[in-house]
């Protein structure tokens, strides 16, 4: 009886991961057939400078971001020589596993006109299961200054109405906006290529076949990928939606509630409480900013044009706990 009842657990666990590993299978093979996330369709040399894989969007690969944006005005942009300049410039001030992931994995990178957030990092797949990505990137971040940009990234969060609180960030005024895309979106290329976070989005997940148990980063913070876990009392991240491609969902004067309980938590950001994959990216590049390119990180609320709270998020202990897996990212 006891031999039996082995054996039907040893028969059903071969099982399950048979079917599980027909759904990976079935998943990688549906998104490696788009066109766009398969390696096959680009030409890639990875001894190549990462400058030189700025590249004008394909046609094709444009419409397919404009109809997952519900967007119809985005238009391929190619950097200016002074430009490009700058794009070099600060690449060489990203994290060292930043910079390596660009260097071994990074096919494409994408300048787009009209873009609604500041970029978007995407992943592309092999028939041996490498993972290869991609970079999108807003034109206008060249000419934007990274405060500016923060700023406008916050409140885009929320429903305005005259009176209403806001927040502002201070970041300096020594780097353009197109330092903090490449912080944050080159850490998600850092999370799809050596996980980090159990899985930065579900498709991906699903492609790879990955187990999507917790991970020393999202451990005690979050319960699910976009939960943050139930100590904390904060719902309202659900509902956080920025950068107009959805309408915001959140009434501005519930802003200084809301980052007075964020600020008691590790998530370093209102944007980055979205879901855990936003949490890393958010947390990798203020630790950057702040410990590294010595630039300050601080959140003020205003209400009624006046500041009524003034949060350091890198300050808190809570936060710098997490600290020891950045630091530990080569």
């Amino acid at each position: 009886m006891i031999v039996t009842g082995k054996i039907f657990r040893i028969v059903l666990f071969i099982t399950a991961a048979a079917l599980f590993a027909c759904a990976t299978a079935s998943h990688r093979d549906q998104l490696m057939m788009d066109g766009i996330h398969n390696i096959d369709g680009y030409t890639f040399d990875p001894s190549s400078t990462v400058e030189s894989r700025i590249a004008e969007i394909p046609a094709a690969t444009l419409k397919e971001v404009m109809r997952e944006d519900n967007r119809s005005d985005y238009l391929p942009y190619m950097p200016t020589a002074d430009e490009r300049k700058m794009f070099a410039y600060y690449y060489e001030k990203l994290p060292v596993a930043n910079k390596r992931v660009m260097k071994e994995s990074l096919v494409r990178i994408y300048f787009i006109k009209n873009y609604a957030g500041a970029g978007m990092a995407d992943f592309v797949l092999s028939k041996d299961h490498k993972v290869y990505t991609v970079l999108y990137a807003n034109a206008e971040l060249f000419s934007r200054w990274i405060s500016e940009w923060l700023t406008y990234r916050e409140n885009s969060m929320f429903k305005q109405g005259a009176g209403d609180a806001r927040v502002e960030i201070d970041c300096g005024t020594k780097y353009s906006a197109l330092m903090y895309m490449l912080l944050h979106e080159t850490s998600h290329l850092v999370d799809y290529v050596e996980p980090v976070t159990p899985f930065v989005e579900s498709k991906f997940a699903d492609a790879q076949g990955l187990s999507r148990k917790n991970t020393p980063f999202v451990e005690r913070v979050w319960d699910g990928y976009a939960v943050l876990a139930g100590k904390f009392g904060i719902t309202e991240n659900r509902d956080l939606h920025a950068y107009g491609i959805a309408l915001p969902a959140i009434d501005a004067s519930k802003i200084r509630a809301f980052y007075g309980k964020l600020f008691q938590t590790p998530v370093v950001s209102g944007y980055s409480a979205s879901n855990w994959a936003e949490d890393f990216a958010d947390s990798v590049t203020f630790y950057h900013l702040t410990q590294v390119l010595k630039q300050p990180y601080t959140v003020t609320i205003f209400e009624n044009g006046k500041p009524v709270s003034v949060y350091k998020p890198m300050e808190s202990p809570i936060v710098q706990r997490r600290w020891k897996i950045i630091e530990g990212m080569r």
